[in-house]
């Protein structure tokens, strides 16, 4: 390159303007000018030197001035293209003992620094890693693989399963009682043992052959299926379902996806097992996933507070007995009013929210939430009238208890309050027509306010008689407050003083539970 010959001015825009003596160590031999024999080389994408081509002298280094070709005028350099992302793709497992290979996608790309370095950010202990991206299985557990490219990075979780795995941990099959089946894949080498045991016979059976485990339902239930390789075992959650229900997938407006069900024109039995999950062609974008069964569905209203029959739920059926489900949160209003023939509900422990006429008119018996540790709210007359209900557990985190939740069980003589959330019980709660039932009454000292028509009789605003197993003091009892409500009753029927009415004080409801043996 050919500059006027005057001082080492400008090498690019912006130039550095030398010390007098930077040229001192070019002794000119042979004889030379400094300008014409002034060269460019680049040193990265920031800077570059401008040299006298005759003994190597160093001048200052100066920025690169980049044209519209995106290269510097002086030294040719390319400008630096930035890197937007790094992607981690490959398989989502690897064996104990076996390699996958991951590789990493850099945009764009022609960003300017592409090289990658490979690092394992967490699980550690279940894999090792290469440079290249190659990861082998240690122990079983979850590994997280980082890709960085000139700062930028991108991660990939890999799951270490043992070298003998089955493809799924849970299948879900209905009971059509003709032995129906499903089947799943295990991953085992061609030599190797393979034994197949279901711990409950009675609900599946369980068989092996040519790389595939076939489940055989016998009735609705929940089994648990051992398949041992040589030395690695693993379990299959078999649930058998009551065939013939209604699954509908469903979207919350969070985006969470769920299975809401109901009763189906072609149930199979009257006595009804909801599985914990059920596969829906529609979920994770349509290619399809087993979804949590998170709701039973509420019935349609018409005209206000009319149920139009067997419009949700499992209303005015014919069931005598329901598991509600593992993964049941809601039971939908009025879900199982007017089911003159069920007796018997046992409910899953993430059960949350009963709402309002969930089990109202039916002939359910005993509701024994004592281990419902996740119910909150129990919404009004969600047991009204029902004629053969004679006990009732309300769970110890229940912050709603509904008006008239209980109203109108003439055999209800057995109330178990274990909320210590529970602070107010409203109108006509646990309110009986004629009140000719003894009744025992756990009450929690937390409750503070109680409707005078909450316990009793319309006619006589009393029991029949009524002991109170209290948990506070007998200071605290007295100064419970009663408010008006719908029916002109007294707070008599909880008065000690009545002689229908005896108060136990500062009760252990956990000894009352479970009592400590006798020596």
């Amino acid at each position: 390159m050919k500059t006027s010959k005057k001082l080492l001015a400008v090498l690019c825009a912006g130039a550095v303007t030398l010390s007098a003596g930077a040229f001192a160590a070019c002794d000119k031999t042979p004889a030379h000018d400094h300008n014409d024999h002034l060269t460019y080389i680049t040193e990265g994408f920031v800077t570059h030197y401008g040299k006298c081509s005759e003994d190597d002298y160093k001048t200052e280094s100066e920025n690169h001035t980049f044209g519209a070709d995106n290269k510097c005028d002086k030294c040719g350099q390319a400008k630096k293209i930035d890197v937007a992302s790094v992607t981690v793709a490959g398989e989502d497992s690897v064996k104990v003992g076996e390699n996958i290979s991951l590789t990493a996608t850099v945009t764009p790309a022609n960003a300017s620094e592409k090289s990658v370095s490979w690092k394992i950010t967490s699980g550690s202990e279940y894999a090792t890693l290469g440079a290249s991206g190659v990861l082998t299985g240690v122990a079983p557990g979850s590994v997280t693989v980082t890709a960085t490219a000139d700062g930028v990075s991108g991660s990939k979780t890999v799951t270490v399963v043992p070298a003998a795995y089955l493809a799924q941990a849970y299948v879900c099959i209905d009971d059509t009682g003709d032995g129906n089946t499903a089947q799943v894949a295990i991953s085992v080498g061609a030599s190797d043992t393979v034994e197949a045991v279901s711990k409950n016979p009675e609900v599946a059976t369980a068989t092996y052959a040519d790389g595939r485990l076939t489940v055989t339902a016998v009735k609705a239930g929940k089994a648990t299926v051992e398949v041992s390789v040589g030395s690695d075992k693993e379990e299959l959650t078999v649930e058998v379902a009551t065939a013939g229900l209604t699954y509908e997938y469903m979207m919350s407006d969070g985006g969470d996806e769920y299975i809401q069900v109901s009763d189906g024109t072609e149930r199979t039995s009257t006595e009804v097992y909801i599985p914990g999950f059920r596969f829906s062609e529609e979920a994770n974008e349509g290619e399809g996933a087993y979804l949590p069964i998170t709701t039973i569905k509420s019935a349609p209203t018409a005209d206000g507070a009319i149920f139009e029959a067997n419009g949700g739920g499992f209303q005015s059926s014919n069931i005598t007995t329901i598991y509600t489900g593992d993964n049941v949160s809601v039971i939908g209003g009025r879900a199982f009013e007017s089911c003159l023939s069920l007796t018997t509900v046992t409910c899953g422990v993430n059960l949350r929210h009963i709402m309002g006429y969930a089990f109202a008119q039916s002939t359910v018996t005993t509701i024994d939430l004592t281990e419902m540790v996740n119910l909150t709210k129990i919404d009004r007359a969600a047991f009204r009238t029902c004629p053969e209900l004679t006990e009732i557990t309300v769970p110890v985190n229940v912050e709603g208890l509904g008006d008239a939740v209980c109203e109108m069980c003439p055999k209800l003589s057995k109330i178990r309050i274990l909320s210590t959330k529970l602070k107010v019980i409203y109108g006509m709660a646990f309110m009986e027509q004629k009140g000719e039932v003894d009744l025992e009454l756990w009450l929690p000292a937390n409750v503070t306010s109680i409707a005078k028509d909450s316990f009793g009789s319309q006619w006589t605003g009393k029991n029949k008689s009524i002991v109170v197993y209290y948990s506070g003091t007998e200071t605290e009892y007295k100064a419970i407050e009663y408010f008006e409500s719908s029916f002109d009753t007294s707070k008599g029927n909880l008065d000690p003083n009545e002689s229908h009415c005896t108060v136990h004080y500062e009760c252990d409801f956990a000894e009352m539970l479970n009592p400590t043996p006798a020596e």
